[in-house]
């Protein structure tokens, strides 16, 4: 995510999809080769993120496959830009990204306590909720009363993120949950 002092904003995510992708490297560039063919669907077959199958995600000639990478930029209501942000982690992307506005936008936390809340996440199939550890018992059990099934979450998102705030100044954030940090001019 970048935000230039002039207001233009870009939000890119890339991705070699699984950890070390396909597992293999170009001999010639030393890039690591992706496996996002794995985004594709297989017929009767549940990914290793535990999604289904689908019929309209099947390969096929001049298809992409689905994808759960949303890089975004939320304009404000002048159309400058107020929030650039981005995140890797799957299916648990755009669950993250949801949560981190809504935090953000409607509960009024800052960049750094939006992207370094606790999360939960759920992708309808299967049918669990998946949580941090250290998100609170008593909303759990809430959830649990009314149906759903819950389990404490192995693999997380991580987002990075940059906000304009009202008298102008910038904040920006990169999530605990993987290494790095944000950069200022």
């Amino acid at each position: 995510s970048v935000l230039a002092p002039n207001g233009d904003a870009v939000s890119a995510t890339s991705t070699v999809n699984a950890y070390f992708g396909a597992m293999l490297r170009s001999p010639s560039t030393g890039i690591i080769l992706n496996n996002g063919m794995d985004d594709f669907s297989v017929e009767n077959a549940t990914n290793r993120f535990g999604v289904h199958w689908s019929p309209s995600n099947l390969v096929a000639p001049g298809k992409r496959p689905m994808s759960s990478m949303c890089p975004a930029i939320v304009l404000d209501a002048d159309g400058k830009v107020k929030i650039v942000y981005g995140g890797a982690g799957g299916t648990r992307i755009t669950s993250a990204a949801a949560l981190i506005l809504f935090r953000n936008l409607y509960l009024k936390e800052s960049i750094k306590q939006a992207i370094d809340g606790l999360r939960l996440h759920h992708q309808l199939f299967p049918n669990e909720i998946y949580y941090e550890k250290g998100f609170p018992r008593v909303l759990l059990d809430s959830l649990r009363d009314i149906g759903h099934r819950e389990k404490e979450e192995v693999e997380h998102s991580s987002f990075q993120g940059i906000v304009r705030l009202p008298d102008g100044t910038v904040a920006a954030n990169m999530d605990h949950r993987k290494r790095g940090s944000v950069e200022g001019f």
